[in-house]
C-alpha cells in the first residue's frame, strides 16, 4: 500500500544509467514528451529505484506543478525536504519512505491523501501535518519519533499537546502507522491518544507496534 502504483506511467523515462545528481538539464531530457505535451492533470512522477538514487530534487522545479497528482521518491538519499515540493498544490499521492529524511515541510499540500514517510530518520513528528487535514493514510513507521508525553507539552484537557495539534488534526485518516519507533507513552498517555483518536470516524487500522512503551 506504501508503494505508489506500477502500472501508471511516468512523466519521466527510465534512465539507462543510474542517476545520482538529479539537474535540471538531466531531468528535461528524462521527460516523456507525448505525455508532456498538455501537462493535464493528473501527471505522475517516478523518481524511485532501481535507476534513481538522489539526494536533492530541486530539479522538480521545471516541471508544471499544478499538474502532478503523485510523486514517488521512494529508496533515495534524500535527507530533507524544505520548499522543493511546496509549488505541487494538487499533490494527493506522496512517497518518501526509505529515505534519509530527518526534516520535511509539507506546508501547501492540504490535498495529500496518502503520505508514506516511513524508514527515514525523523524525530519530531513533522508540525506541518496539521496542513494536511485530508489525508486517508499516514505511515511514519521506522523512524526516530520521541513524542513522550512530559507535563510541559500536554495541553489544558490532558491530551498530549504534539500529537493533538499535528496528527489530531487529520481526522479522514482510515490508516495510521507509528510502529517501530521511540515513543514512551505510558498507559495513561495512551489512553489521551486514543481519546483523540475518537474523532477519527472514519479509521480503520492503527499501528503502534514495538515502541518503547511505558508501565507507569
Amino acid at each position: 500500500m506504501g508503494i505508489l502504483s506500477r502500472r501508471k506511467q511516468s512523466v519521466v523515462k527510465i534512465p539507462k544509467e543510474i542517476v545520482y545528481d538529479l539537474s535540471e538539464e538531466t531531468l528535461t531530457h528524462l521527460i516523456t514528451k507525448d505525455l508532456a505535451k498538455k501537462w493535464t492533470y493528473p501527471i505522475y512522477v517516478d523518481l524511485s529505484p532501481p535507476q534513481f538514487l538522489v539526494s536533492d530534487v530541486k530539479a522538480l522545479s521545471i516541471l508544471k506543478a499544478d499538474s502532478v497528482k503523485e510523486i514517488n521518491l521512494r529508496a533515495n538519499k534524500i535527507t530533507k525536504i524544505e520548499d522543493e515540493l511546496q509549488p505541487f498544490i494538487k499533490l494527493k499521492r506522496l512517497n518518501l519512505s526509505q529515505n534519509e529524511l530527518r526534516s520535511v515541510e509539507l506546508l501547501s499540500h492540504i490535498h495529500l491523501v496518502h503520505l508514506d514517510l516511513s524508514q527515514n530518520m525523523l524525530g519530531p513528528i513533522p508540525p506541518d501535518l496539521s496542513m494536511c487535514q485530508s489525508l486517508e493514510y499516514l505511515n511514519l513507521s521506522y523512524n526516530s519519533l520521541r513524542m513522550h508525553c512530559s507535563d510541559d507539552e500536554k495541553n489544558s484537557s490532558g491530551v498530549n499537546h504534539t500529537f493533538a495539534r499535528t496528527i489530531g488534526k487529520c481526522t479522514q485518516l482510515k490508516e495510521l502507522n507509528m510502529g517501530y519507533n521511540q515513543l514512551e507513552w505510558n498507559k495513561a498517555d495512551l489512553t489521551e491518544i486514543f481519546n483523540v483518536l475518537k474523532n477519527f470516524k472514519k479509521l480503520q487500522s492503527i499501528y503502534f507496534l514495538c515502541n518503547p512503551f511505558g508501565t507507569k
